[in-house]
């Protein structure tokens, strides 16, 4: 609005002594002259004010750069983007000023201070000016360019630092897991707590009457124990090995195992011809009813076996015999009912292994008719120390209500598939083993995780600091381009106003010189 005023005024004076001149040979009075210096008087007058405006300009340009020294300050406390937004603002009003000065640069350099002769300064003399006018202002704001990206620069370094001080101690923290894992590799890999109770009771488990505990995990209360679907005459009573391992194993300890297994080792003498009725009855089913030696041979402990083996699919007892013991066993735990009648009593089922009935009580198949039931043996294992308590620890064929099973030192080196127990054993082995390296590359996966987290957000902040940086310091080329043209008009208008300035004057005088 300034500029457009200045203009206003320049054309009227020069209008009127233009009008003036064009009366060549005509009486020029005196009103007439005055009025043309008069109205360059006036725009005498207006750039003289200038020099009242410079003062304004100039607070703002230092308000501007106090400005600019607090965004410098407030980028390195507050977040990226808001700094961005406020060095844009200061830097915006910064070019603002710096535009509004240059269009009354070379008017200023001209006419302010009386330093110049504003009808004899030479066109070059204002260009000259007004160029140093604008690099001074171009200079102030790269200045303050400067100053926001050493800032931007100093909090990105801090921002790297600090990603990498945590990459540092994440690679620490995964070479320690390493060190510890490779330690585990050698000296504890296959190492679990494992141990068999003895005969377990002819008590069934109660609801709550038995905790159990892995490691440092939370204990779990144990449901009751149940009959089996096949019955308690085939072995599967509430009491049984094979209900008591099934309670565990649903209970939902983490990491716990639970097997059963059943076995009996009995004398067996042949039965002569002496022996007229002899009965066998295994789990419920008759094996011999009314044998009779005298007639049907003698009968030896092999051939009871065999037929014991004919039942197996509903009693679930496998038999062999060897060395004079026959042997019965049961792979889930089922209890064994024995019931035997005979009129010799040296014959048939003699002493047995265990000693006594999952009653306590001693056995003795001496005795006709005799009844025994043998119980099972539970095997717990576990990948870490196995604590259990209660009332109900007892009836599982353990010494008392307070239980450790700590964990072994044996590892999948020492381990051989030789028989069968060896090998069942070496399969918990190796599932520990797996649990393991499944833990370990939990572990390692999750510091991976934490890897890839730091290295994204550090990617992150290197593209954010990057386009700043590359706001403030890279030219928008149009827009500049743009810029340099306006500027360069205006300068011209305001050369060819100045040189139109001080030609009219010599033109008044010429004409009051032949007048």
């Amino acid at each position: 609005m300034e500029a457009v005023a200045v203009g206003s005024l320049l054309a009227s004076g020069a209008s009127a002594v233009a009008g003036a001149g064009t009366v060549v040979g005509a009486a020029i009075t005196l009103e007439q002259v005055s009025a043309g210096f008069g109205i360059f008087g006036q725009v005498l007058n207006f750039f003289s004010g200038q020099s009242q405006a410079d003062a304004a300009y100039d607070a703002q340009i230092a308000a501007s750069r106090a400005e600019l020294e607090a965004t410098r300050t407030r980028v390195a406390e507050n977040n990226l983007s808001a700094q961005r937004e406020r060095t844009q603002a200061a830097i915006e009003e910064a070019e603002r000023q710096r535009r509004l000065r240059r269009t009354l640069a070379a008017q200023r350099a001209a006419f302010a201070g009386g330093s110049i002769d504003p009808f004899s300064g030479s066109a070059g003399v204002i260009q000259d000016a007004t160029v140093g006018e604008i690099n001074r202002e171009s200079r102030l704001a790269e200045f303050a360019s400067q100053d926001v990206i050493s800032a931007i620069n100093t909090q990105g370094l801090g921002i790297q630092a600090a990603g990498s001080g945590r990459a540092a101690s994440l690679i620490g923290e995964a070479n320690t897991s390493r060190a510890e894992s490779t330690q585990t590799g050698i000296n504890q890999i296959g190492q679990i707590a494992l141990q068999t109770g003895s005969q377990t009771s002819n008590i069934a488990l109660a609801t709550g009457a038995l905790s159990i505990q892995i490691g440092s995990n939370q204990a779990v209360a144990v449901g009751a124990s149940v009959e089996g679907t096949n019955g308690a005459a085939a072995g599967e009573t509430a009491a049984s090995a094979f209900s008591k391992a099934a309670a565990i194993n649903s209970s939902g300890v983490t990491g716990l195992t639970a097997t059963a297994t059943t076995t009996a080792v009995i004398a067996f003498t042949d039965n002569t011809v002496a022996e007229t009725n002899y009965d066998l009855n295994i789990n419920g089913e008759d094996i011999y009813l009314d044998y009779d030696a005298s007639a049907s041979g003698v009968l030896t402990g092999a051939a009871v076996a065999a037929e014991i083996n004919l039942d197996s699919s509903d009693t679930g007892i496998s038999a062999t015999f060897s060395g004079g013991n026959l042997t019965l066993v049961s792979d889930t735990g089922r209890d064994i009912i024995i019931s035997e009648a005979k009129t010799q009593t040296a014959e048939g089922l003699g002493a047995s292994t265990p000693a006594n009935d999952n009653a306590g009580n001693a056995v003795n198949f001496a005795a006709a008719p005799e009844t025994v039931t043998f119980g099972g043996q539970i095997k717990l294992s576990a990948e870490e120390n196995i604590v259990f308590s209660g009332t109900g620890v007892i009836s599982l064929g353990f010494a008392s209500d307070t239980a450790t099973i700590a964990k072994d030192t044996t590892t999948l080196s020492t381990q051989n598939v030789k028989t069968v127990s060896a090998s069942e054993e070496t399969i918990l082995r190796v599932d520990a083993a797996l649990t393991s390296i499944s833990d370990l590359r939990s572990e390692f996966g999750a510091v991976q995780n934490r890897f890839e987290s730091i290295v994204v957000t550090l990617q992150t902040t290197s593209e954010n600091l990057r386009v700043a940086r590359s706001r403030i310091e890279d030219a928008d080329f149009a827009a500049e381009t743009s810029k340099l043209i306006k500027a360069q008009i205006l300068q011209e208008a305001g050369i060819l106003i100045l040189a139109q300035a001080n030609l009219q004057p010599q033109s008044v005088l010429e004409l009051l010189a032949f007048g």
